[in-house]
């Protein structure tokens, strides 16, 4: 059953016949992703540090139990499991690590610089 909202004509047709005390119950939303045993295997891999990305999470879901999620329906179980990247990103090959500290020195004095800008004449 799908979750229904308060503008749903199903949910006056529930009060009207069933009295509130059927809209009071649970039980009208939405399934859960991973239920019950699924949800504790996950998190279980998870802390075991089976899931490097969130790539490879999708497919154990998918073989656990046959249901494709999106992306960013897997980064939001993923957060609410306390569930971290653990591959650094990526960063170019050829890049000078000496000019990368140097901008990082330099960058504070160009923020305050560009603030005392932004806020105009005093």
């Amino acid at each position: 059953m799908q979750a229904l909202m308060p503008t749903d004509p199903r949910i006056w047709t529930l009060g009207r016949c069933e009295g509130v005390a059927a809209l009071l119950q649970r039980g009208h939303g939405l399934k859960p992703t991973l239920a019950g045993g699924d949800h504790a295997a996950f998190v279980e891999q998870l802390r075991a540090g089976q899931f490097r990305r969130a790539k490879e999470a999708q497919a154990w879901i998918k073989q656990r139990t046959k249901r494709g999620l999106a992306l960013s329906r897997v980064y939001a179980l993923l957060g609410k499991a306390g569930g971290v990247l653990k591959v650094p990103r990526k960063t170019h090959a050829k890049k000078d690590a000496a000019k990368t500290e140097a901008f990082r020195q330099k960058l504070p004095a160009r923020s305050r610089r560009r603030d005392r800008r932004s806020r105009g004449p005093s």
